[in-house]
């Protein structure tokens, strides 16, 4: 979710009366992490990439890999496996009582789409986080 949806909602929620409540700001409509990848990766202008929807494909694409890039893929899901069930299910979490408690101090979070992420990898690229800066040069 947007941080700074988050940091508003948590302002919001600091003067609320002290009850002993959770409050979840989480997205109400979340993307599949596969979509914003896919979005990503548009934006960036790389292509070739492979997405699997079962273990027996992902198997298929990694014999079909190099060597270099198969250790690659290794360290990539190593980070990545905490990440499976959100990648591959509708997974959506309970926020009940930040709507209910907030009342007219609460907002949705802005859709999390293509034009999103486009326009947030926009931002990182125009204040130049993509830049080596050993080399001073930009790689995408």
């Amino acid at each position: 979710v947007p941080i700074n949806w988050v940091a508003d909602m948590m302002a919001a929620a600091v003067e609320l009366r002290p009850r002993n409540a959770t409050y979840h700001f989480v997205h109400h409509q979340p993307p599949k992490v596969r979509n914003c990848l896919a979005w990503s990766l548009e934006y960036l202008k790389i292509g070739g990439q492979v997405v699997c929807n079962s273990h027996g494909a992902k198997e298929l694409a990694i014999r079909a890999q190099s060597q270099l890039v198969r250790r690659l893929q290794r360290r990539i899901d190593y980070v990545h496996d905490a990440y499976v069930p959100y990648c591959t299910t509708e997974t959506h979490f309970q926020m009940e009582a930040a709507p209910h408690e907030l009342g007219e101090k609460f907002r949705y979070p802005p859709p999390i789409d293509r034009q999103f992420i486009h326009r947030l990898l926009s931002y990182a690229r125009q204040w130049h986080w993509d830049v080596d800066r050993k080399r001073a040069r930009v790689d995408a």
